[in-house]
């Protein structure tokens, strides 16, 4: 049976329910690589989230696909009181691709804002239940794994 999907776009994320998992997808435009914020550093924010979490269902993965690199997150344990699954990808383009594009906005005035966002880092958290969760893990690993940039990076 189709799960119901509902969306509520937010610049610059994009929210959506797969019954009652709420899937989160955020990009992170920066002027330079300095700005990024490290995908480290986005698993440490979540794991903040929980106010338990238990360590024995709690890990890190590295994670490479499509130009990018990072960390998926997997954690269980109770946030707002209420018993949660979060997973959760933290993606950087890859340093020579950023770079390439970052190099192209100072040339091509008029597409910087295309080309800012091309290069932009991006998370996909999904939370919910952890019953749920674990029932449609297969599914949002695949979506997530399935970002990747619509057009080539251009030449430089």
């Amino acid at each position: 049976m189709p799960l119901p999907i509902s969306t509520i776009r937010h610049s610059p994320y994009v929210l959506f329910f797969i019954g009652d998992i709420k899937i989160t997808i955020h990009n992170f435009p920066a002027d330079s690589s300095e700005k990024r914020i490290p995908p480290s550093a986005q698993v440490e924010r979540w794991k903040r989230q929980f106010a338990v979490l238990n360590p024995l269902e709690s890990f890190s993965t590295p994670q490479a696909y499509a130009g990018y690199f990072g960390l998926q997150f997997e954690g269980t344990g109770v946030i707002s009181e209420i018993p949660t699954t979060t997973l959760a990808w933290a993606m950087q383009m890859d340093p020579r691709h950023y770079s390439n594009l970052t190099a192209k906005q100072q040339y091509h005035p008029k597409e910087k804002g295309y080309l800012q966002q091309m290069a932009a880092d991006y998370t996909i958290k999904a939370m919910g239940p952890p019953e749920s969760m674990a029932e449609h893990r297969d599914a949002i690993v695949n979506f997530a794994h399935s970002f990747e940039l619509i057009q080539e990076i251009p030449a430089s």
